[in-house]
């Protein structure tokens, strides 16, 4: 049996944060944060499984997606990061 899998889930403009204030939001591309999740991953014995959309309907299909599959051998654990989406009204 493999490591156990978790889902992560990247929101809307995660796709451009090496465009985005360093200050802020730390510099690292999409590629270079996922990076550094995955060896976090694996110094949990975790698998990781990385997503990421602008598209709120996207986003809402991948989350279903997941819960079809955990009984299944999908994703054990999930972890959202929806970015901009949790400043909005």
């Amino acid at each position: 049996m493999g490591r156990p899998l978790v889902a992560v889930l990247h929101g809307v403009n995660f796709d451009v944060l090496e465009l985005r204030d360093p200050a802020t939001y730390g510099g690292l591309t999409l590629g270079e944060l996922e990076r550094q999740i995955e060896a976090f991953a694996a110094e949990l014995d975790l698998a990781v499984s990385c997503f990421q959309t602008n598209s709120e309907a996207s986003y809402v299909t991948e989350l279903h997606r997941i819960a079809r599959a955990r009984g299944r051998g999908g994703p054990q654990g999930l972890i959202l990061n929806p970015g901009a989406w949790t400043l909005y009204a």
